[in-house]
């Protein structure tokens, strides 16, 4: 054997151990770099949720969930206006938003000053609460 051929099967030999353990270091680095910041530059598509162990880990958690929120679909009520930085916007006033789906309930009875007002918000939490009907508060007078 010449010191050629037996250099060249010396650096086959190494590379073919070495090949194994670079591509498992490569994976996890690569995997913690993407995972570095995952929120900063997130596009979230119609249908698909935020709500995720990254994101919003205890939306959807509390006793009383709001419809969209419990069927993961963000979109229903927001819309993305910077993808660069991860933020949402109701897709329309949230006055108006609310009666998109709840101006066919009978308002006759419960309805007080807030709700006519179209300020649902104040009183109840459009995502979840531990109270029903997702009162910010459980209410012990009267309606507000």
């Amino acid at each position: 054997m010449t010191k050629g051929k037996g250099k060249k099967k010396y650096k086959m030999l190494t590379w073919r151990k070495l090949f194994p353990f670079i591509c498992l270091v490569s994976c996890f680095t690569l995997d913690a770099y993407a995972a570095k910041d995952k929120s900063s530059n997130v596009t979230i598509k119609t249908g698909q949720s935020c709500v995720t162990s990254e994101c919003h880990p205890t939306m959807g958690k509390d006793k009383f969930v709001h419809g969209p929120v419990a069927t993961s679909d963000c979109s229903f009520c927001h819309r993305q206006d910077k993808k660069d930085r991860h933020t949402f916007q109701p897709i329309k006033n949230v006055e108006a938003l609310c009666y998109e789906c709840h101006e066919k309930l009978n308002t006759s009875v419960g309805v007080h000053k807030p709700v006519t007002d179209g300020k649902c918000t104040k009183c109840h939490d459009p995502h979840q609460s531990a109270n029903q009907f997702q009162l910010k508060e459980v209410q012990t007078g009267g309606l507000g």
